[in-house]
C-alpha cells in the first residue's frame, strides 16, 4: 500500500508478501554493479528508482552497499541515471534513524568523500546538466551531512562555486539551482569558519568580487522550464 507521504519519504508502506530487500538484491543490485555505467540507461534509471522509492523497506546494510554504486552513476552520459543517482543520495541523506540523527552518517560516508564531491561537481559538466538543481541540492546536502569531513576539500569546492555562481548569475533562469548554490556556498563558509575562524579572510577575498560583479550588473531572475522534475519524489 503506498503513502501519500511518498512524494517526500519514498514508498513508507508496502505489502509483507513481497520481500522487496530480497527483489533489491537479486534484481537490482546486478545492474548497478555492471562496470558500464552507461550500458543500458533505461535499467539503471528504474534500478535507482527503486532504491530511491523503496529506501525506507531496505536495511541500512543495504543503502551503504548502494552509496558507492549510485556515486558511479553520477557519471552516467545519460542525463536521467546521473540526475536519478544525484537525487538519491540526497534523499539517502536525509533519511532518520535513532534519536533523529541521519540514518547516514558522516562516519558511513568517509569512505567515499572525496569521490562522492567529485563525481558531484564533474556531473555538473556533463551535457544538459551545467545547471541541474538535483546534482546541486545532492551537493548542499553533502556539505550538510559531511561537516567538518569537507575542509580538506574546500581549497578546490570553493572556486568551482564561485565560478558557477559568476556564470549563473549573468543569466539566471534555475531559481532552484541558484537557492541550492548560495546554500552551498553558505555551509563551506560556516563549517570551515566555525572550524577555524582565520579563514573568513580567505572567503571573503574569494566572494568579494563575485558579489560584487552581481550587485553592478543587477541582473533579473528569469525562469526557464527545466525539463525534469524529481521535487515530489
Amino acid at each position: 500500500m503506498e503513502n501519500p507521504d511518498r512524494r517526500f519519504h519514498g514508498i513508507t508502506q508496502a505489502n509483507e508478501l513481497v520481500n522487496l530487500t530480497e527483489f533489491f538484491i537479486n534484481h537490482i543490485l546486478p545492474d548497478l554493479k555492471s562496470a558500464n555505467i552507461n550500458e543500458y540507461p533505461v535499467l539503471k534509471a528504474d534500478g535507482i528508482k527503486y532504491i530511491m522509492f523503496f529506501r525506507n523497506q531496505v536495511p541500512k546494510d543495504q543503502l551503504l552497499v548502494a552509496i558507492p554504486l549510485l556515486i558511479s552513476h553520477l557519471q552516467a552520459e545519460s542525463i536521467v541515471v546521473h540526475t536519478y543517482a544525484a537525487h538519491a543520495l540526497e534523499r539517502f541523506f536525509t533519511m532518520r534513524g535513532g534519536a533523529n540523527a541521519t540514518l547516514i552518517s558522516a562516519a558511513d560516508m568517509l569512505p567515499y568523500t572525496e569521490q562522492l564531491l567529485s563525481n558531484l561537481f564533474k556531473a555538473l559538466s556533463l551535457p544538459g546538466s551545467c545547471e541541474n538543481e538535483y546534482i546541486m541540492k545532492a551537493i548542499m546536502r553533502s556539505f550538510s551531512l559531511l561537516q567538518e569531513a569537507i575542509i580538506p576539500y574546500i581549497p578546490s569546492v570553493i572556486p568551482q562555486l564561485t565560478q558557477k555562481l559568476l556564470a549563473v548569475s549573468k543569466n539566471p533562469s534555475k531559481p532552484h539551482f541558484n537557492h541550492y548554490l548560495f546554500e552551498s556556498i553558505c555551509l563551506s563558509v560556516r563549517i570551515t569558519c566555525r572550524a577555524n575562524p582565520a579563514t573568513v579572510s580567505s572567503f571573503e577575498e574569494a566572494l568579494f568580487m563575485v558579489f560584487t560583479e552581481i550587485l553592478r550588473n543587477d541582473v533579473q531572475e528569469q525562469r526557464t522550464p527545466t525539463g525534469y522534475d524529481l521535487r515530489q519524489r
